[in-house]
């Protein structure tokens, strides 16, 4: 039998009440003789499942098999909220690596938002008002990084692991990654990211937070602060384009100095012989001499 840890309580507690008060807010409207919910009543639930699906996700990368998610979500769409020490049928074991590696793709997914967010910024994507929610987002993504590390309590020599990516640091793989896109290509992805719920996504941040996670112990778990991490993606950014830039005005001299060569004629062979033909023979022009 599958036993929580108070904080993987919290999380499923989360996850169930918030299932189960979208279902009073449907079975209230129905009940007011409402065949449609009011568009207010529609918006607040639309929130209210995306959060519970971050707190899902949570609630996975922290140890909590799937089907004891499952099974208090679909509790809370039936209408009961969460009672402590019920039963929790599973024998589901979870194995350390795969938890590691699931916490290694949530730290490359915030790598790869720094890079976005850095490469939209070289070339002048980026907006006052895109940068606002870029970085909102991307620091709630940073907390929610943060205490997902701290629950999981990864060691020094799993922490540094995670953040890798190969024998290249890890803003210069973003750095390549990004730079090579077109303009369609990162706006989309820059688009992904402004336009995240912000509300829904903080949701995770505070129950994990009100289950004892503070910010001293997530800032503990991260290399870099979200601004560090924007600001070291902007310096492997511009090291890339300068490096392009270089490579591809040298492959332009390389290109200009072949087409020279190959239009021009080399001057050091002798011109041809040519016989003048009769009476063209050259007149001499030693003096004193008659023919």
């Amino acid at each position: 039998m599958f036993t929580p840890t108070p904080l993987q309580t919290q999380l499923l507690k989360a996850v169930q009440n918030l299932s189960a008060d979208n279902r009073r807010l449907i079975n209230r409207s129905h009940a007011d003789g409402n065949d449609r919910l009011p568009a207010v009543t529609q918006a607040h639930i639309e929130v209210s499942i995306r959060a519970r699906e971050h707190l899902e996700d949570v609630s996975i990368a922290v140890g909590i098999p799937r089907s004891i998610v499952d099974y208090h979500r679909v509790a809370g769409e039936r209408g009961s909220g969460f009672e402590p020490g019920q039963p929790m049928l599973s024998t589901e074991f979870i194995a350390r690596g795969t938890l590691l590696a699931g916490y290694q793709a949530l730290v490359h997914d915030l790598q790869d938002a720094a890079g976005i967010g850095a490469t939209s910024a070289a070339r002048g994507h980026l907006g006052r008002t895109a940068f606002g929610d870029f970085r909102r987002v991307i620091g709630v993504r940073w907390q929610r990084t943060g205490a997902i590390a701290h629950a999981l309590e990864l060691t020094a020599v799993e922490r540094s692991a995670v953040w890798t990516r190969g024998a290249t640091a890890w803003q210069a793989v973003v750095a390549e990654k990004f730079t090579a896109l077109d303009t369609a290509a990162l706006t989309r992805r820059l688009n992904e990211i402004t336009r995240t719920d912000f509300s829904a996504a903080a949701v995770p941040v505070v129950v994990l937070q009100a289950a004892g996670i503070g910010p001293d112990d997530i800032a503990a778990q991260m290399p870099a602060s979200p601004d560090q991490m924007v600001k070291l993606a902007t310096h492997a950014v511009s090291e890339m384009t300068r490096q392009t830039a270089l490579k591809t005005t040298g492959e332009r001299i390389d290109a200009a100095i072949d087409a020279v060569g190959n239009d021009s004629r080399d001057d050091s062979e002798p011109e041809p012989h040519r016989d003048p033909g009769p009476g063209l023979a050259p007149k001499s022009t030693e003096a004193g001499r008659d023919p």
